[in-house]
């Protein structure tokens, strides 16, 4: 009788186990509600009865936190499309008192624990053919040992920020590099408040000793 009972308990443990959620991969639908920092995804792994092998599709989860490396005083921050891939993460107590606003101490709203809808998305969570470390979904050069950032990946205005091994900075892109109101364009040009410094140095003159003016520099 012990070890019947006991089987049972192992067994009722068992079956609760298959259904706790920790994390799973989703695709992203939607991003209406991107400037709040809400997505709308789709898990993409069935759940599967581990009795009888039926599967089911999840249905889609609005709202959905998105995580980026972001605190109150530094971001770096990049857009979410219908079509990105993210992990989500199943958060152990009801977050929306928090997701809302509340950052100080709180009870739940509701006593729940692996929540679909109390969960966050993870931004990076990729296939291996998208890997952010292959080559081949860069149009520009691409070394995985320098720090990268990268926008309009693999398109024809992918521009990027490499800071080198050696401390070395290239900045890439085929159109105006902006700085401080200093624009340095893709032919090499540097144009400060509108002024280009090429046809100024190639175009100026000067009054020589004898009262005449000076051809432009060669």
């Amino acid at each position: 009788e012990i070890m019947n009972v006991e089987s049972v308990v192992k067994h009722m443990i068992k079956h609760n186990n298959y259904s706790i959620r920790t994390a799973t991969p989703a695709i992203v639908v939607g991003v209406s509600e991107l400037k709040d920092g809400l997505i709308d995804v789709k898990p993409l792994v069935n759940y599967t009865n581990p009795y009888t092998r039926d599967t089911i599709e999840y249905g889609v989860l609005k709202g959905v936190r998105v995580v980026y490396p972001s605190t109150q005083s530094s971001t770096i921050c990049f857009p979410v499309k219908q079509g990105d891939t993210v992990d989500l993460i199943f958060q152990s107590d009801d977050i929306s008192k928090f997701i809302h606003g509340n950052k100080e101490q709180h009870n739940p709203t509701l006593l729940t624990f692996g929540n679909l809808l109390d969960c966050i998305a993870v931004v990076g969570f990729e296939t291996m053919q998208d890997s952010c470390f292959n080559a081949n979904n860069y149009s520009t050069d691409f070394d995985l040992n320098d720090l990268n950032i990268v926008h309009n990946k693999n398109t024809a205005n992918e521009a990027s920020i490499k800071i080198k091994q050696n401390g070395e900075i290239n900045i890439t892109s085929k159109s105006n590099v902006n700085i401080n109101g200093v624009t340095i364009t893709p032919d090499g040009d540097i144009k400060n408040k509108g002024v280009s410094l090429f046809e100024h140095i190639t175009t100026h003159t000067h009054i020589d000793s004898k009262g005449g003016t000076t051809t432009p520099p060669q």
